[in-house]
């Protein structure tokens, strides 16, 4: 079910805002991320943007998936096209923090609507719009969370963030290039078999390289 955001946890999280900006802090997106988190307005989006002529055939695909629950909770579509001729959809997850379910509805709109499969998708927090910021805002923020797929990620394997620390060249689990464990665990399992594979092919006097 879709994630109401209180109207009373937005405007604390506006005034709270508001007094940051006055402040001498350099902002940066991670105290949108806390703001968010602190005030409970989790909602977010994933971004899309269709061609006005494809409207027709790509809206009732969108429509089908979340009525057979295969995306997130909702979407929405806007009423006029952009100057770019084309009209944004945004594609409700009820939980910016749930970093599985995120990546499962991206993956959903390559797999299941047939969108985006070679494209990076952005995923927009709510709270960022209620806060009225905007590409080209005052303080050069990126306006988007996370970011997944494109022609180097067509799996859609890893969820970008842009506001944590790359740790991959340190830490297996690295919170910035988030993987889901169910797939680091497939990765282990496929490891192990390759090793024990290896073991026995050598105890035969052959070599094997993985």
């Amino acid at each position: 079910k879709a994630r109401v955001d209180s109207k009373d946890d937005v405007a604390r999280m506006s005034t709270e805002w508001n007094s940051l900006k006055k402040s001498n802090i350099k902002i940066t997106h991670r105290h949108l991320i806390d703001l968010a988190t602190k005030h409970n307005v989790q909602n977010g989006k994933w971004l899309l943007y269709v061609k006005a002529e494809d409207i027709e055939t790509d809206w009732p695909k969108i429509r089908n998936a979340i009525i057979e629950g295969k995306l997130g909770s909702t979407a929405k579509i806007s009423d006029t096209p952009d100057e770019r001729g084309s009209h944004v959809v945004c594609i409700y997850c009820p939980n910016f923090l749930d970093k599985d379910d995120l990546l499962r509805v991206r993956r959903s709109i390559s797999n299941d609507v047939g969108m985006y499969k070679t494209s990076v998708l952005r995923f927009k927090l709510d709270a960022v719009t209620y806060l009225d910021l905007y590409a080209k805002n005052q303080w050069k923020l990126k306006t988007t969370s996370y970011e997944c797929g494109g022609k180097k990620d067509e799996e859609c394997s890893t969820l970008i963030s842009s506001w944590e620390k790359c740790t991959c060249a340190t830490s297996d689990c690295c919170k910035r290039c988030y993987k889901p464990k169910e797939d680091s665990d497939k990765k282990d399992v496929y490891s192990i078999i390759g090793l024990k594979y290896a073991e026995a092919i050598a105890a035969q006097g052959e070599k094997v390289t993985l």
